[in-house]
């Protein structure tokens, strides 16, 4: 049986980590939790793991942005738990919304080699839940809920 993760735990963990480099770009950060959420059916680093590349590849998209907010939300529906981290960057094109999970897929250049996005939806997927990009709201998260 896979272990059981809190949201709240995992989503406090990596803006922690994160924190310093919110501060520094200076972006609004903002948790919208359902109240008495389940937890998750995943164990605590492989969600952590996801969150990481979510956050680091949604921080890129904002460096260019003079406004920058990010917006982690928690929902829980029927059996399964999700997790939308939704930001103030720019739309992301069909086709790169095709193409983004796509390993060794990257826009960013030196230095990446685009295996965050396909390695957190390979992740989410193996814990029997999913990763998709919802176009106006962003990366959505969604993972079995357990007792």
């Amino acid at each position: 049986a896979a272990a059981l993760t809190s949201v709240k735990e995992v989503i406090r963990a990596v803006e922690i980590l994160f924190a310093y480099e919110l501060k520094l770009i200076h972006v609004d950060f903002t948790m919208d939790l359902e109240d008495n959420l389940p937890k998750m059916r995943i164990d605590l680093p492989n969600a952590q793991r996801i969150l990481m590349h979510l956050m680091a590849n949604t921080m890129e998209a904002l460096e260019d942005q003079e406004k920058k907010s990010i917006t982690i939300q928690a929902r829980h529906s029927g059996e399964m738990v999700s997790i939308t981290l939704g930001h103030s960057g720019l739309e992301i094109s069909e086709d790169l919304v095709a193409q983004m999970f796509t390993p060794l897929f990257t826009t960013k250049g030196d230095g990446h080699i685009g295996m965050g996005l396909p390695l957190a939806r390979a992740l989410a997927q193996a814990a029997k839940g999913d990763l998709v990009y919802a176009p106006g709201e962003g990366f959505r998260l969604t993972l079995p809920a357990g007792a």
